[in-house]
């Protein structure tokens, strides 16, 4: 069961760093997910990287207090990136750990 995520960024620009992210959870089969409609909110907030964070680091961990089932399969989706109001079309971070039991 998924309890917790941290980020890492990656080498270079921090305006890639992702801001806000989402995770979604699964029990459905392949097709089903391919098709979008069958997974569950389990986080959207933080990625727990700072604006000011040093690169290839991690940010702190966040916690997903409220998942309290077992899913197959996580979907991590960034939603906002740093970018500091510099048109930069991508996302960039080196891992995602994530934490469960």
């Amino acid at each position: 069961m998924l309890v917790a995520f941290r980020l890492a960024t990656a080498n270079s620009y921090p305006q890639r760093d992702p801001l806000m992210i989402t995770i979604e959870g699964s029990n459905s089969n392949s097709t089903e997910l391919t098709r979008g409609s069958s997974w569950t909110l389990l986080y959207n907030g933080s990625s727990g990287i700072s604006t000011t964070q040093t690169r290839l680091t991690y940010g702190s961990t966040q916690w997903l207090p409220t998942n309290s089932t077992w899913y197959a399969s996580y979907r991590f989706l960034v939603n906002l990136a740093m970018n500091n109001g510099v048109s930069i079309p991508t996302i960039q971070y080196s891992e995602v750990e994530l934490f469960g039991y």
